[in-house]
């Protein structure tokens, strides 16, 4: 149980860290547990700044579904720290 609250807090922290940069929202305006898709406006420089940051995000929706090509699932486990959450959205937030 400890896990699962930790997993859901720390991806609805990451959503709202990630959310708050400039032409980023949540793709879908449904609850989440542990991953969550989010529109953003340059999504293959998105996952290139997060993997360069030690980050292995997506997939880039696009590739699954043609007529999301501004979407990225993003998935947060309890083993990810605020600092990592925090550090991955100062990388994404340079792609603008």
């Amino acid at each position: 149980r400890e896990v699962a609250e930790l997993s859901c807090r720390k991806a609805h922290y990451a959503a709202e860290q990630l959310t708050a940069i400039e032409g980023v929202d949540l793709l879908y305006d449904q609850p989440f547990f542990k991953e969550f898709a989010l529109r953003c406006p340059n999504v293959p420089a998105w996952t290139t700044a997060a993997r360069a940051a030690g980050f292995d995000i997506g997939p880039e929706l696009r590739l699954i579904d043609a007529s999301q090509p501004e979407g990225v699932l993003v998935a947060v486990t309890e083993r990810r720290t605020r600092a990592e959450i925090d550090r991955l959205a100062a990388a994404c937030g340079t792609c603008q």
